[in-house]
Formats: C-alpha cells, structure tokens, sequence
C-alpha cells in the first residue's frame, strides 16, 4: 500500500498501533540496556550497567594478575545474560582457555576435570541449556591477527548465522598493528582506534586486555601511568579496570576503576577469586567476606 502512494498513513490512536510503539521501544531498551560485570561490588558502583555497545572496556593487570582470566569472566558475563561472543586468544593456547571455561561454567577445580569425565557432563549440560550456542573461540595463537581480520571473522560468522553481541580480545600486544612505527605507542594507538571504529560501527560491547608496568607489581591500586607503552589506550576506553593485590589474602584481587567515561572512577573493591575452578569472581566468598567487613565496621561504630 505505502508502495503505490508513495506514502504511509498510520492510525497512530488505534490499539494495534499503540502495541506495536510499546513493542518497539521494549525492543529498543533491551538493546541499548548495559549489560552487568555480575560483579556485585562493582555493580553497585554502576546500577545502570557496565559497558554498553559501541563502548570499549580495557582490563589492565601486571603479568600473570588474572588478565585473561578477568576475560573469561567477562565473556561468561555477557553470555548469561544472554549475548553472543566471540572470544579471541592470542596468547594462550585454547586447550588452556578451555579448561578455564570449563571449570568457571561446572565449578569444578580446572586439575579434575579430565578425572570426572560423567560429573562434568552432567554440570555442564545443564549450563548449557542456558548457554547454548552463544560463545565461540577464536584460537589466533599462531600470530597475525590484526582488527581487520577479526572484523572479517566476525562478518563471516554473522553469514553463517552467528551474530556477535560482543567481542573480547587477550591481548593487544599480540594485535598486528595495521602498519608499522619506529615508536610501539603508535602502533598501539592505531590498534585501538581500528578496533573502537570495529566495534562502534556493528554496536559491539567490545573488550580488550592490555599488560601493566613493572611499577604496577605488588600494587593494590592500579593507576593510569601503569599502563605499559601508552597511556592512549586508556584515553580510548570507555572504562578502565586495573587488577591488583588484594587485602583479603592469597586468593584476593583489588579492582580499580582507572578512568571511566560513564560513571564514577578512581574507586575499587576487593574480590575473591578461585582460580582452581577457573573463576575469577567466587561471588559466595566475596560476599561472605563483604559482610565480615561490614559487620565489623558497624560493631565498631557502635562502640
């Protein structure tokens, strides 16, 4: 009909008109709704979710602080609530990147699960009736993968019926820059500007992790000027998380909000992490732990 006039007349006061408005806007707030880290204290820190899409968030830790493992949970994150991701390994080898997953979906500890093979399934079926096809891992550990190619792969797995919600990278040392640069800032600086336009331009929640400074080493707070190479990149984030030491022990981790563009920052929590079963938030632990240290503060209030 809109094709012979040449124009469309909509009975905008009809009931069926107004169903169709109400849907359309539901449709519009679940898509433009941040997701959550499903980290409870930094929830709390941002009530209307975390990154949202076109946003890029960067995870900075020294090496071997939970960067990739801080990953994972962020994939884990998203697809629970229900988005598509394409994780990208460029550093570790998938069968380790697997096992991680693994064990963070089944709770059970990463050294047995070749030694549980019927309790595995069994935990892992049921997760994945609610998790059913919405990760998939790209394994770019043999070197070349640059923000084009991962846009291409993204593309021809949206044509075979995947569509990406987000796209999470471990890490960008292990980007190809797009060209070469005498100085290494440079080459970041396009890395991160090739990979913002990426995920603006298909509305991704796009991910990043990058290594600190050797002055970020046995830190608490991680700031901005322990960003190895260039401080650009945290200009370019929409949020900044630095993992540092925690003060709840061996299996603790600080989390600072280094710089935020949508919400507060210079502010961090502490978490605790089980590494053995892949996780690097045990929300049960944190919690329990949170509530000692609250319930100690008001004890001593009182006093």
């Amino acid at each position: 009909r809109m094709f012979e006039l040449g124009y469309k007349v909509t009975d905008f006061m009809s009931d069926a008109e107004f169903k169709k408005r109400t849907m359309r806007r539901a449709d519009e707030r679940r898509r433009q709704r941040r997701p959550f880290l499903l980290i409870d204290p930094i929830d709390r820190m941002y009530p209307n979710g975390f990154i949202g899409r076109g946003m890029l968030g960067l995870i900075l830790a020294f090496l071997k602080a939970g960067k990739s493992l801080a990953l994972d949970w962020v994939a884990l994150s998203l697809m629970w609530q229900e988005k598509n991701v394409l994780l990208f390994t460029l550093e570790d080898p998938q069968s380790e990147v697997e096992d991680r997953l693994d064990a963070a979906i089944t709770h059970l500890p990463i050294s047995s699960l070749g030694m549980t093979p019927i309790k595995l399934r069994k935990r892992f079926e049921r997760m994945r009736q609610t998790m059913h096809g919405r990760l998939k891992v790209i394994d770019g550990t043999e070197g070349g993968m640059s923000v084009r190619r991962m846009a291409e792969i993204w593309e021809r797995e949206r044509n075979l019926g995947f569509i990406a919600d987000g796209v999470l990278c471990d890490y960008d040392d292990e980007v190809e820059p797009p060209r070469s640069h005498k100085e290494r800032r440079f080459e970041f600086a396009d890395i991160y500007r090739e990979y913002g336009q990426f995920i603006r331009k298909r509305g991704l929640y796009g991910w990043m992790a990058a290594q600190a400074n050797a002055k970020a080493e046995g830190k608490r707070i991680i700031m901005a000027s322990n960003s190895a190479e260039d401080i650009g990149k945290i200009r370019k984030a929409t949020i900044t998380v630095g993992i540092g030491d925690g003060e709840w022990g061996e299996n603790s981790k600080y989390l600072s909000i280094v710089a935020s563009k949508i919400g507060p920052q210079k502010i961090g929590c502490n978490i605790v992490n089980d590494y053995k079963k892949g996780l690097f938030y045990d929300r049960d632990a944190t919690l329990e732990r949170m509530a000692q240290e609250d319930g100690g503060r008001t004890n001593r209030s009182r006093k």
